[in-house]
């Protein structure tokens, strides 16, 4: 997964940036297996990049399948990235309160050339699903519940790994929001509940210990 990818490494680089000592180590750790295992299995882009289309030709089930065309989906014709087109689309369409919940999957059936339905596709970027579905008043409430849940991480007065590690996973998760559709998922809602709850368990601890 190149989302995969992308996300581990801004989490090493996270890691990192936040000066932290354990995170420090770890990091290295981690850096230097993955140098020791990329060398061991003779791992290069051309060599991921083959990996990638076999996998896609795995998963399509198609044994005519150019596994070279996998980097293709970075491309403008790409299905991708006319699904973040189309969402654009349709928020000039209705810009203020979109089309509603769930549209954007409604609205876009691909049919082949007998007119068989062939996929119902989601537009695997978050944010320009919440502009087509939701417009501009349901984003705004998203990128205010993100700000209130980053500022409720910040504000905690416990500074240690834990609390830097929940701030770079809730970073992490807002990053992948751009490659995949996470808010229409129960699970999605369940985590940022607890990523408030938690925190604000944390801040009332540490204020006790303070207090006394």
């Amino acid at each position: 997964s190149r989302t995969a990818l992308v996300l581990y490494f801004f989490i090493l680089l996270a890691n990192i940036l936040s000066l932290n000592k354990k995170l420090l180590q770890t990091t290295i750790t981690i850096f230097c297996a993955i140098v020791i295992l990329g060398f061991a299995f003779q791992i290069t882009p051309e060599k991921y990049n083959t990996l990638k289309g076999l996998s896609n030709k795995q998963i399509y089930s198609d044994k005519y399948y150019d596994i070279s065309s996998a980097n293709d989906t970075f491309g403008y014709e790409s299905h991708r990235s006319q699904y973040i087109i189309n969402s654009f689309k349709g928020f000039t369409e209705k810009p203020l309160f979109g089309h509603g919940l769930t549209t954007f999957h409604q609205n876009h059936h691909e049919y082949d050339n007998d007119n068989n339905l062939i996929r119902k596709p989601i537009s695997h970027n978050d944010y320009a699903q919440v502009l087509y579905e939701l417009g501009l008043v349901g984003t705004l409430l998203i990128f205010y519940l993100f700000l209130k849940i980053f500022y409720r991480l910040i504000s905690n007065n416990q500074y240690d790994e834990f609390k830097t590690i929940k701030i770079i996973q809730f970073l992490a998760l807002l990053i992948s929001l751009n490659f995949i559709n996470l808010i229409d998922h129960a699970l999605f809602w369940v985590y940022l509940s607890l990523m408030v709850n938690l925190n604000i368990t944390l801040k009332n601890n540490s204020d006790t210990f303070l207090f006394r």
